[in-house]
């Protein structure tokens, strides 16, 4: 016989032959159910094990060994992100198989293997029938987005008056890496959110039982008032395309007593001439016409100064609208106070006009302080 020794996979076939011999030759198995064998001496492969066939020819037998591998499925348990795609495969088979999913709506599979995830998450058994045999891997389709954190930073802690402000605008995120900024929310409060980004992010909330209580895909700037319980929370920052961008957000309680001021700062001439500027947030859906306030300038020990040119320690001040829901932007004066003695400035009280004629009094009661140029 011309092989002594034959291994196939489930499937597998090969042809046996005797040299030097004219008579007639007959074939048979030592177990039809690991390999068969046919009048011409072609073997194929039937089940798992090890069988003998034999060659019988007058009086003589000839032997071959033939082992027949077992068939296994290149993964029993595989996870998917949304629409992504892979593939399966049954190593050690050489028969046609019959590919088959529990459920199409989670996750597809082509006729050669090849699986395509669903938009929703859940699980589905992909099936891999041949030969009688089955072979299955369970497969999960979840949201994979936020799996690959590449930096975490420290916990902040988000009081009545906190501003958060976060700048990573000088960084190159590459695609798919995900930045984890953990929070504390102190007391259970509608939070805003402003997201100035470079190029496309997917943001995400999850909350200390890692479950996602809020998303969004910000591709400008945007502003979003959330409403969190009292916990701990992280906000997860995705970049979903590639190039050199970075983004910066903000965060500051909606309830805080300082708004519109979000922040502010001055600078300080070479002539002792205060500039102020501040951050102007709309968080009301009316739009705003005028913020009308006073403006009271201190020393290094907390006194008031005086402006060295109208005696006055105090400049009346107006910022002119329009300014939208949402509307955020720097409002900035030439020098409105000389007075080189100026270490801070104060907002005590301030009135909003909106474009209704409506308007609104409230206390800011907030400091501000030198910014070097």
């Amino acid at each position: 016989m011309n092989k002594n020794s034959v291994t196939l996979n489930i499937g597998g076939k090969y042809t046996l032959r005797v040299g030097n011999s004219k008579r007639n030759i007959k074939w048979c198995s030592s177990n039809n159910k690991i390999v068969s064998v046919n009048s011409k001496g072609e073997i194929c492969g039937k089940g798992t094990g090890t069988a003998n066939v034999y060659a019988i020819i007058g009086a003589n037998k000839l032997q071959c060994k033939v082992q027949i591998r077992k068939p296994t499925i290149s993964s029993k348990k595989m996870i998917l992100g949304f629409g992504e795609r892979d593939y399966l495969e049954v190593y050690h088979c050489s028969a046609k198989i019959t590919w088959s999913s529990s459920n199409r709506n989670v996750v597809k599979v082509g006729t050669s293997g090849n699986l395509i995830a669903g938009k929703k998450p859940g699980k589905a058994t992909i099936t891999a029938k041949f030969m009688g045999k089955t072979l299955k891997c369970l497969v999960t389709v979840k949201d994979t987005t936020y799996d690959t954190v590449k930096r975490t930073y420290r916990k902040k802690l988000l009081k009545a008056d906190t501003v958060w402000y976060v700048d990573r605008r000088d960084t190159n995120n590459n695609y798919g890496d995900t930045i984890s900024h953990p929070f504390q929310v102190m007391k259970t409060s509608k939070i805003i959110f402003s997201f100035f980004p470079e190029s496309t992010f997917k943001c995400a909330i999850f909350n200390s039982k890692n479950q996602k209580v809020w998303e969004r895909t910000v591709k400008k700037e945007t502003h979003y008032e959330i409403t969190l319980k009292k916990g701990n929370y992280k906000l997860l920052i995705c970049k979903k395309n590639k190039g050199y961008n970075g983004y910066s957000f903000r965060t500051v309680n909606s309830a805080a007593s300082f708004l519109p001021f979000e922040l502010g700062q001055f600078y300080v001439d070479s002539a002792g001439g205060v500039e102020p500027e501040f951050l102007i947030l709309n968080k009301w859906s009316k739009t705003i016409k005028y913020i009308d306030f006073d403006l009271y300038f201190y020393n290094r020990v907390g006194d008031l100064e005086y402006n060295q040119i109208t005696g006055y320690p105090y400049a009346k001040m107006r910022i002119i609208g329009p300014i939208k829901k949402w509307g955020c932007d720097w409002y900035s004066w030439n020098p409105v106070f000389y007075n080189y003695s100026v270490y801070s400035i104060k907002i005590s009280k301030a009135t909003i006009t909106f474009m209704d004629g409506s308007t609104k009094n409230f206390n800011v009661n907030k400091r501000y302080y030198e910014k070097a140029r």
